[in-house]
C-alpha cells in the first residue's frame, strides 16, 4: 500500500506494509489488558460510563500490545 506524503517540501510517493486486522477485536483486548496493567480511572459523563488514564500511556501501550500480538513477523 502506498501514500503520497510531503517530505522536505517535496511530495513523494512512499510504500508500506498494510496488516489485516479485526479492529473491534484488538481494541477489546488491548483495553481490557490496559485496564489490568495501568492506572485507569473508572468514572462517568453523564450516563456515559467512562475511562479516564493518560492518553501517552494508552497509545504507548497500544503499540507495545499490537507489536507483541498482532504484527509478529
Amino acid at each position: 500500500m502506498g501514500a503520497a506524503i510531503i517530505e522536505n517540501n517535496k511530495r513523494y510517493w512512499k510504500w508500506f506494509d498494510d496488516y489485516a486486522y479485526d479492529a473491534d477485536e484488538d481494541f477489546e483486548q488491548i483495553g481490557k489488558a490496559f485496564d489490568e496493567t495501568n492506572n485507569v480511572t473508572l468514572g462517568e459523563t453523564g450516563n456515559a460510563k467512562c475511562r479516564i488514564f493518560n492518553m501517552k500511556a494508552g497509545v504507548d501501550f497500544a503499540g507495545k500490545w499490537l507489536q507483541k500480538n498482532r504484527f509478529k513477523t
